[in-house]
């Protein structure tokens, strides 16, 4: 027979599942059986398949079927086929359910450090095939992402007013916010400190957008006092700590960001009073959240739960 008269488009998966039995039976009956069809329709299926791909796969013996060289090969694709397919079936369920899937998660600072990790890691433990995109940023980057469709989610510190209302705020706690120095700072041997002393100290701070820093303004002008000037402007944790702890920069950070560096006293907050600010998820009013999605909140709610005990 000739290449041309090869039928690849006539295959069915019910071929390919009696070639694969085939490879492991070694017989057209107990093959048939295996696969809950006569042996009549098994072996018309056979005869179809070695037709339209262009000659025999097996050899009939005495006690069975073996396959031969272009049989051996149908059956090593057939399995590769089978498997795909069934993997294709597997990735779907999990999408219905929720126990696969992928969500894309917007990160604003306060939740980077501990309450996203924690989140993710408890939706990893219920759910270990769902596949998570983390973006950092800031609210002026992470919010028009979420609703153009970009990001399912952002966590983090909701925002003071109503800037997109599109987007649904669920808050779940409030978080203290300080200003932090490292150990040995000068400023903490002071028995009185007056916020003039600080206005010309230098700053790490987040950009003006964010609610740390309108917060920390709004303290300064208060007191009837020009906002300090940032040395350095930065939303990166990493940055920001590394700072904290090498330099005598002041930064304004939740407590929860560098609780560790706080546990160890090796940065300290200053006696000053900032307002504190809510931190929860949010989401775009009109969308259908993925189960994946809606499963990360719940997570986000439970590691949330967990660091308020």
């Amino acid at each position: 027979m000739k290449h041309a008269e090869r039928r690849p488009d006539r295959v069915s998966l019910r071929q390919l599942r009696l070639v694969a039995a085939l490879g492991e039976q070694a017989s057209i009956l107990r093959a048939a059986r295996s696969l809950g069809m006569s042996q009549p329709a098994a072996t018309k299926l056979l005869a179809d398949l070695e037709h339209d791909s262009g000659g025999p796969l097996f050899t009939r013996t005495n006690r069975g079927v073996l396959p031969n060289t272009r049989g051996m090969a149908m059956i090593r694709h057939a399995r590769l086929v089978l498997s795909q397919v069934g993997s294709a079936f597997q990735e779907l369920a999990d999408l219905d359910d929720g126990t696969g899937g992928s969500v894309a998660v917007g990160s604003l600072l306060t939740a980077s450090s501990t309450l996203l990790p924690r989140a993710i890691a408890e939706l990893r433990r219920t759910r270990p095939n769902v596949s998570v995109l983390v973006t950092e940023g800031g609210t002026d980057t992470l919010f028009p992402a979420l609703q153009r469709g970009e990001l399912d989610l952002v966590v983090g510190r909701l925002p003071e007013f109503v800037v997109h209302p599109n987007v649904l705020h669920h808050a779940l706690y409030r978080e203290r916010i300080s200003v932090l120095v490292r150990r040995g700072h000068p400023l903490l041997g002071r028995r009185k400190l007056k916020l003039a002393e600080l206005a010309n100290a230098a700053w790490i701070l987040p950009p003006p957008e964010t609610t740390v820093r309108r917060r920390l303004e709004t303290l300064f002008q208060n007191a009837g006092l020009e906002p300090p000037r940032p040395a350095v402007q930065s939303i990166s944790l990493a940055i920001s700590r590394r700072l904290l702890l090498e330099t005598d920069m002041l930064g304004v950070l939740p407590d929860l960001v560098v609780d560790d560096e706080m546990r160890a006293g090796l940065i300290l907050a200053l006696p000053l009073e900032l307002p504190s600010a809510s931190v929860g998820v949010s989401r775009r009013r009109d969308a259908l959240l993925p189960p994946a999605a809606q499963a990360l909140i719940e997570a986000v709610q439970v590691a949330a739960r967990r660091m308020q005990t």
